[in-house]
């Protein structure tokens, strides 16, 4: 009897119970700590692990992760109390909540992973989420395209036949025609290799560690479609946003493609050119844009657009920026990877700036092969001298000598990676120290007349003739005027002293000519 078992749950939790003629409460939340499990320690044996209240205290502290290994089933999954139309309605009610709490933790989860680009751990919550509600055909639509973007297309397609039966069985309805496109897409996409005009590398890709991560997060992000790595010739704006584009290729149903435009001389060439790196065949019917605009609407790609300053350059009405904000807006799976100069200032563009690799501020660093800047020196070298900087057994390793040279190159160039090439490129001939010695003489020193090299990156001289050219009068008096301030400057200092305008240093700053330091406040040049 009823007698009985309270008796029996209070000898099992003790002092976990309020009883009166009314009502049975259990005890938690402010009137007394929540239950929780004993863990290296002892602890009264009232004290009991209780899921419920776990999952609100995890939710609560957004430990999505937590609260989701303890979703299960319905709540008060196959209690039932006959003829009691009361405790009915409050069970029903009560599902559902949980059930609403469920979902959004695990959306939570399934948001975050996909906005890391992890999405083989997306996929994880997303077939969770679908087991409590396996009816919901957005859901299926989650898993299919994670599916589809982690290698997994044949269980993608099973996934939409899932999805089908059930929808047939328990609701007597047909998917949507926005998941029946989303299967003949994954199918075509099925039948071909995935698409990618990537170059391979033909050295090793060095450092940048941080801006991957910042990139791949940017391009995991649904509203984020447009990213543009700026920053002065020579820095590896190229070789960062291939390296990115790799890890994408899954990511888009169909593909990447990598457009380069360092040789197109006029805006209108850019959708004639996007066309032929695509394989997309123009019919002539109506004007290339408007062909290419229309191929690409349904389309999911990546498109890598390198060295995109070329045609601002000379662009004075805005047309080829203006072409992007179109691909933009008329399709909606394709997103944007360029590689500029400048800002291409489109509207919803996102900026990752991209200076020098880390280098040692001091010429006496305990661990200089930690920094990028000398890793990429190093290996530059023993292309030529393939021992060089190599302890026995075969780790990285410089000595005190050694080490004040390489750290006082990497300083001098500011980290450039043109520059720590072209100055290890000389070290056939001439040791470390003499490299040093000619590059402190005159950054003229640093040029090749290797062929495989392209003509505005073979010596540094070309990149600041390039860069320069940039700049109309008003920015090259301002750039000329800051090379006097050492050590960075203020905005007001900038301004007073120059007497330039603001609309005049936010260009040279969108141009890379000037790096902002937003923790110091301070403006400075690039070495």
């Amino acid at each position: 009897n009823l007698r009985r078992e309270l008796h029996n749950l209070a000898q099992i939790l003790p002092g976990c119970w309020q009883i009166n003629r009314v009502e049975v409460q259990f005890v938690s939340g402010e009137e007394k700590p929540a239950p929780s499990l004993a863990t290296g320690s002892r602890q009264a044996e009232a004290e009991v692990a209780v899921d419920i209240y776990q999952f609100l205290q995890y939710e609560s502290t957004q430990q999505w992760q937590d609260a989701a290994a303890l979703i299960g089933g319905a709540f008060l999954e196959g209690i039932v109390l006959n003829d009691n139309l009361e405790f009915e309605s409050w069970l029903l009610g009560e599902q559902e909540r949980w059930r609403q709490l469920s979902e959004f933790v695990l959306n939570q989860l399934i948001n975050l992973y996909n906005q890391q680009a992890q999405y083989q751990e997306a996929l994880r919550y997303a077939r969770q989420l679908l087991q409590i509600m396996p009816w919901h055909e957005e859901v299926h639509c989650h898993v299919m395209l994670l599916l589809a973007k982690t290698g997994q297309r044949a269980a993608a397609l099973k996934q939409f036949e899932d999805c089908r039966q059930i929808l047939v069985a328990e609701l007597g309805i047909e998917p949507m025609p926005a998941t029946v496109a989303l299967y003949e897409r994954i199918q075509a996409a099925r039948e071909q290799p995935v698409h990618h005009n990537l170059p391979a590398n033909t050295t090793e890709f060095v450092g940048r560690e941080r801006e991957q991560k910042q990139l791949q997060k940017l391009l995991a992000h649904p509203q984020r479609r447009l990213i543009t790595i700026v920053g002065l010739g020579g820095m590896g704006k190229t070789r960062l946003a291939l390296s990115v584009a790799k890890t994408q290729i899954n990511a888009f149903l169909e593909g990447v493609c990598f457009v380069p435009l360092a040789a197109l001389e006029a805006a209108d060439q850019l959708s004639t050119t996007m066309a032929t790196t695509l394989d997309f065949v123009l019919q002539g019917q109506y004007s290339p844009e408007t062909e290419l605009l229309n191929y690409l609407r349904d389309k999911e790609l990546l498109l890598v657009l390198d060295n995109f300053e070329h045609l601002l350059t000379e662009d004075k009405n805005g047309a080829a920026a203006a072409f992007l904000t179109k691909i933009l807006s008329s399709a909606a799976g394709i997103k944007i990877l360029a590689t500029s100069r400048e800002r291409l200032k489109v509207q919803g563009e996102w900026i990752v700036n991209l200076g020098g690799l880390a280098y040692p501020r001091k010429t006496t660093a305990v661990n200089p092969t930690s920094y990028s800047a000398v890793q990429l020196f190093m290996r530059s070298v023993q292309r030529v001298r393939p021992h060089y900087g190599l302890a026995r057994d075969e780790t990285a390793v410089l000595d005190a000598a050694e080490t004040a040279v390489v750290s006082r190159i990497c300083q001098l160039v500011d980290g450039s990676p043109l520059a720590l090439e072209l100055a290890a490129a000389w070290a056939n001939i001439l040791p470390s120290k003499e490299i040093l010695s000619e590059i402190q003489k005159s950054l003229d020193f640093l040029k090749t007349d290797a062929p495989h090299v392209p003509p505005r990156q073979r010596s540094i001289r070309a990149v600041f003739d390039a860069t320069w050219r940039r700049l109309n009068e008003q920015e090259r008096d301002l750039f000329a005027k800051l090379s006097i301030f050492q050590g960075g400057v203020t905005r007001t200092a900038v301004l007073e002293i120059t007497g330039a305008t603001l609309q005049t240093l936010s260009a040279i700053v969108n141009k890379a000519c000037l790096k902002f330091d937003v923790d110091i406040n301070r403006y400075s040049t690039f070495r």
